[in-house]
């Protein structure tokens, strides 16, 4: 299988790119800083450029059989960078796949349990609930969902909570303040 990814050289994505190469598919990575691609196992192909390349109407990107939209921005200086990278970029790339002489069997989108917004009083969600976003990542995240639903071939969104894992710099500062006898406690 062919699998395009961008957001390749980021926690999630690496550790997908590993798994996925492992296992014979092959993987096309979107890189937008060249430094980075050796994080990636060998064998993935470097497909050079970042997010804005999708709203030119000439980007051809190589016939995928699944697209893998992981790239986004968790933490912005300005709140029009979550809706500027987390919702118009991928309804950009939505277009521009849509424009391929090829549709892939599937088109997955790495959403945010912030475009649910907190639970209901006294049950957990459900995927008939509408979502709830309480600031402008989940906002940004909960308006990409709904571009992923209109697209025009198969597609999934999945919600991960928070990633933690080995090679995760971004919760780091969690894990030494656990090493050094700080806890945290979440009610």
């Amino acid at each position: 299988m062919r699998i395009f990814i961008t957001g390749a050289t980021g926690f999630i994505g690496r550790h997908l790119c590993e798994r996925l190469a492992a296992r014979g598919d092959k993987v096309v990575a979107l890189v937008r800083t060249p430094g980075k691609t050796a994080k990636l196992p060998s064998g993935v192909e470097v497909f050079r450029g970042d997010l804005s390349i999708f709203a030119d109407p000439k980007t051809v990107l190589p016939p995928s059989d699944v697209v893998i939209h992981l790239a986004g921005v968790v933490a912005a200086r300005r709140e029009a960078d979550y809706a500027a990278v987390n919702h118009a970029a991928v309804e950009s790339l939505l277009e521009c796949v849509g424009r391929q002489d090829w549709k892939p069997r599937r088109f997955l989108f790495a959403s945010s349990l912030a475009a649910a917004g907190p639970s209901p009083d006294n049950r957990a969600w459900t995927e008939e609930d509408p979502p709830a976003p309480m600031d402008p990542y989940g906002i940004a995240k909960a308006k990409a969902e709904a571009s992923v639903r209109r697209a025009p071939f198969p597609t999934t969104a999945f919600r991960p909570p928070i990633v933690l894992g080995p090679g995760d710099e971004a919760s780091l500062t969690l894990f030494k303040a656990a090493r050094s006898g700080i806890g945290v406690c979440v009610a």
